[in-house]
């Protein structure tokens, strides 16, 4: 779902809602894991780094939440 991130579009963040992260409601990407600030994490609204932003995205992902 995150590997080829290149900004949050509507199916990406529905996509995150039905696994559990509920969005904060800022400018940022900041998701939290069921809500727990333990497992925070922000995705970039448009990341400059295509090659490599999604892969990012997914490690730190699975990192703070599984």
């Amino acid at each position: 779902m995150l590997s080829n991130y290149s900004g949050m579009t509507p199916k990406l963040k529905k996509g995150l809602e039905d696994i559990g992260f509920i969005f904060d409601k800022s400018d940022h990407q900041k998701v939290k894991y069921y809500g727990d600030d333990r497992y925070t994490i922000v995705y970039a609204s448009t990341p400059s780094d295509k090659g490599h932003g999604g892969k990012n995205n997914a490690n730190i992902t699975m990192k703070r939440a599984f």
